[in-house]
């Protein structure tokens, strides 16, 4: 009986982490060269550990997802052209990505058949600013992110963020001090003095509002961090 309950307790704990799990989200659209939408081209999205793939509608749209945030390379093929490659996309926690159109070319043996270009991140997100991101690259540059507290990070990415008097938790837009939600791999924490080495952070994204009901009731703001897995770390020192 003990032993049920126990099994039992662990699947509720494991679907929880999974609903609360937060995750992003590749749309683009697909034309050939000239102009007009691909239906039915494949799009793989790869981060190194995992794989995931679809095929573009008759608007020539595709929609990658759910993808964990990170770095992602896109390939795109379509019978009678050119793979297009789109390296480095960047996929933030509950953001959706946009990519440009992507045009192919009709097949050529000059090119060897496949066009590689590199993802550049927009200066403003369609989500407005109630969110902010930060990827593990820009964490190398960030003075506050020395020692891994992530209440430092987070003062430092928004304006909208203050430090209480006190010194013991944070105010998002004139919130109550302390109202600030943690989620750390989809799993809450309400601990303003959690800390975790900034070299084993994925993304940190940051609500200041318009939060979405999945994180529950709160006046002030959510903090959703991810954190690189072991795997991840493994395959990127293997392509370096």
């Amino acid at each position: 009986m003990n032993r049920q309950i126990f099994c039992t307790s662990l699947a509720v704990l494991f679907v929880t982490c999974i609903k609360a799990q937060s995750f992003g989200e590749i749309r683009g659209k697909v034309r050939d060269d000239r102009k007009e939408l691909i239906y039915g081209a494949l799009v793989v999205a790869d981060n190194g550990v995992e794989q995931t793939a679809v095929n573009t509608g008759d608007d020539g749209v595709y929609r990658l997802k759910p993808l964990k945030p990170g770095k992602y390379n896109v390939r795109i093929t379509s019978f009678g052209m050119d793979t297009l490659i789109i390296e480095s996309v960047e996929v933030n926690a509950d953001k959706i990505t946009m990519m440009k159109e992507a045009n192919m070319s009709p097949q050529s043996y000059m090119t060897g058949g496949v066009e590689v270009i590199t993802y550049t991140r927009p200066l403003l997100y369609k989500d407005g600013d109630h969110i902010q991101t930060v990827t593990a690259e820009e964490l190398k540059n960030m003075s506050s992110a020395n020692g891994g507290n992530l209440a430092k990070i987070v003062e430092s990415m928004s304006s909208d963020i203050k430090p209480s008097r006190d010194g013991g938790g944070m105010s998002v837009r004139g919130s109550r001090e302390g109202g600030v939600l943690y989620f750390i791999d989809g799993v809450k924490v309400r601990d303003s003095d959690v800390a975790i080495p900034s070299s084993g952070i994925s993304s940190v994204s940051v609500y200041t509002s318009g939060i979405p009901a999945k994180y529950g009731d709160t006046t002030g703001g959510v903090v959703i961090v991810e954190t690189k897995s072991y795997l991840e770390e493994y395959y990127k020192k293997l392509n370096q």
